[in-house]
């Protein structure tokens, strides 16, 4: 009848079709390896469209918050750490939008030399010491300076990437009840470690106390061309903050912008 030979037909494509999608699949996966000498392969198109992640393995990126603090964002197919960044608008701050502090102190060589004396160079005697940490592109640092053990001349180095432009300076409170800052004369060196120029004068702004951090001095800092290292000794006191009680010990973190 017209129903049984409707029924038959139905049952006949379904049968077709759950066998085109199997054999689909099947074929699928084998094309998803190949097999050279007895030896199994990935084809390379497979991988790069599982993105390098065979087992399916859940992927998660760890990403500053804004606030000093990190946050684990999980990674989805297709989504880049670039549109991750757009997303969360983590994008690089604008050149033009990048301004310098109106106390901003250039300090030349010879300005130095009234402060340092006969004291020119710094890398040698520190980098017997201390590891020097590297500020390179899009990246951030954190220190934490400690008050010095014996009374000597105490100072930070960190080596400097050359395309970077300008970097972000973020100094944190000791605490909540009477806060102290690491507020420091930063001064730029050649590739050998000797006086470059320094600055100073170059806070910017005062970031409020949240839930999650203390208060925070944040200044943005132009780096001259051919600075190899910046050295940052304590100040304890300066034009720019004549309100807060400067430490030579604390939390600070150094952002490149550009």
């Amino acid at each position: 009848s017209a129903s049984s030979a409707s029924s038959a037909s139905s049952a006949s494509s379904a049968s077709s079709a759950s066998s085109a999608s199997s054999a689909s699949s099947a074929s699928s996966a084998s094309s998803a390896f190949i097999q050279v000498d007895g030896i199994e392969y990935v084809n390379n198109e497979y991988l790069e469209d599982q993105e390098f992640n065979l087992e399916g393995k859940k992927r998660f990126y760890t990403m500053p918050d804004g606030t000093g603090r990190l946050e684990t964002i999980e990674r989805k197919k297709g989504v880049s750490r670039s549109i991750l960044d757009k997303i969360l608008n983590k994008s690089n701050q604008n050149l033009n939008s990048i301004t310098l502090s109106n106390n901003y102190v250039r300090l030349s060589a010879q300005d130095l030399s009234l402060t340092f004396e006969n004291d020119r160079c710094f890398l040698e005697s520190y980098s017997k010491n201390k590891t020097i940490k590297s500020l390179v592109p899009e990246k951030e640092i954190g220190l934490w300076p400690r008050k010095p053990i014996t009374e000597k001349f105490e100072y930070e180095l960190v080596k400097l990437d050359q395309n970077i432009q300008y970097m972000q300076f973020d100094s944190y409170a000791s605490n909540t009840d009477k806060p102290t800052y690491y507020w420091p004369l930063v001064i730029f060196l050649d590739k050998s470690g000797c006086i470059l120029e320094g600055v100073s004068g170059f806070k910017n702004q005062k970031i409020p106390a949240t839930l999650l951090q203390h208060a925070a001095l944040q200044g943005v800092i132009k780096i001259p061309p051919k600075s190899y290292y910046m050295m940052m000794t304590p100040l304890a006191s300066a034009v720019d903050v004549p309100e807060q009680e400067l430490s030579n010990q604390g939390q600070i973190k150094i952002a490149a912008l550009q």
